[in-house]
């Protein structure tokens, strides 16, 4: 990840006696002992320095498991609350939300179900338990309260943006991260 507002100086004095006895010492990969904390909030919102800050692990399998969360019962047991629609805020196909209570009090998971289509496997109708979407987001707490965020494939993948064809814009974007996409797309359910 480059620091645009680095700038270094390898033939001044000061920045010799600097590197020596600060930079080389702690191992900086880039010549840069400080960033600005504009851009240290920016970046850190940003995949791929969000996950490895979080420690998000690499599949939604992985993180159900680091959730302690269990959708199957929650399914069986009745305590997941599922909605479906043919149109939201977000999406032009159809939409499923889940919200599954974590262990914690006061502690939930939302997990969205995205189609390309609403057609065929893709139709929610068709088999609205056993689903079959192109991507989901999920929506956490975080063990400082906060929330967490978490992209996959429909394989299960973690990804670092979703792709917007299946989302509603006035105009295209080419790319949705993590932390951006429910800034400008806060869903309506």
């Amino acid at each position: 990840m480059a620091y645009p507002y680095g700038v270094a100086y390898p033939d001044s004095e000061i920045y010799a006696k600097l590197f020596a006895r600060h930079m080389k010492p702690a191992g900086l990969a880039r010549p840069a002992p400080y960033v600005r904390a504009d851009w240290f909030v920016s970046a850190a919102t940003q995949p791929p320095l969000y996950e490895d800050l979080l420690g998000l692990p690499r599949t939604a399998l992985e993180l159900k498991a680091m959730l302690k969360l269990d959708t199957e019962r929650n399914l069986k047991e009745m305590k997941a609350y599922r909605a479906g629609m043919t149109e939201s805020g977000v999406s032009r196909n159809n939409r499923v939300v889940e919200r599954r209570p974590l262990t914690g009090r006061g502690e939930y998971d939302w997990e969205s179900f995205d189609f390309q289509s609403s057609k065929g496997a893709e139709n929610m109708f068709a088999a609205p338990v056993n689903l079959k979407p192109a991507r989901g987001e999920f929506i956490f707490t975080l063990p400082s309260r906060l929330q967490g965020y978490f992209l996959a494939a429909a394989t299960g993948t973690r990804l670092a943006a979703a792709s917007t064809t299946s989302s509603k814009s006035a105009r295209p974007r080419p790319r949705v991260s993590v932390a951006t996409r429910w800034s400008w797309a806060r869903p309506s359910f």
